[in-house]
């Protein structure tokens, strides 16, 4: 098979300043606009004032799934404190899958230490790699981004910083690399 080329984006920063936030407002001014988009972001809530898990979204809010949380169950597969739940894996994969070789732009919120050991997210990228969608838009912490770039071999076209880009900006730049295709 051929490879395709695709756009990859990300969208960085630190744990906790607003990735998950941005990749909200950068997919409903696409959608709002037109554009196809799919994958995921993993929203996080907290439980006495420590981060206590995350649900696993779909870009469109149709499906939610419990991704991982800190209590150890049956399958569960854990990542230093946390421990991650087969059916929210399970619909991670499923929704990468639906977003193969697709003319879309698909997220996935987040791609870090997981994914760089080879879990996670890791071999549904891959895949999206050998069948892209349009674009890729990967939220990654600032100190994952050179080993995230090197294990994927991403070259991103764009590199939003949370702390200094807003989405509206990101936006109008994506729809500068979508009018040039």
């Amino acid at each position: 098979m051929i490879q395709m080329k695709t756009s990859i984006c990300f969208i960085t920063g630190d744990q906790g300043v607003g990735k998950t936030t941005f990749v909200k407002k950068l997919a409903a001014l696409l959608i709002t606009s037109g554009y196809e988009c799919g994958g995921f972001y993993a929203e996080g809530y907290w439980k006495n004032g420590i981060r206590d898990g995350f649900d696993i979204v779909e870009i469109n809010g149709l499906k939610r799934e419990r991704l991982c949380n800190t209590v150890s169950e049956v399958n569960d597969e854990q990542f230093h404190r946390f421990f991650f739940k087969q059916k929210g894996m399970e619909l991670g994969y499923q929704i990468l899958k639906t977003s193969e070789g697709k003319q879309a732009i698909v997220f996935i919120d987040e791609v870090g230490g997981f994914e760089l050991n080879g879990k996670g997210w890791a071999e549904a990228i891959f895949r999206l790699l050998h069948n892209p969608p349009s674009i890729m838009i990967l939220a990654v912490r600032t100190s994952f981004e050179q080993a995230v770039t090197e294990k994927f071999e991403a070259d991103p076209i764009n590199c939003w910083d949370v702390n200094q880009v807003s989405p509206e900006l990101a936006f109008q730049q994506l729809l500068s690399t979508l009018n040039k295709t």
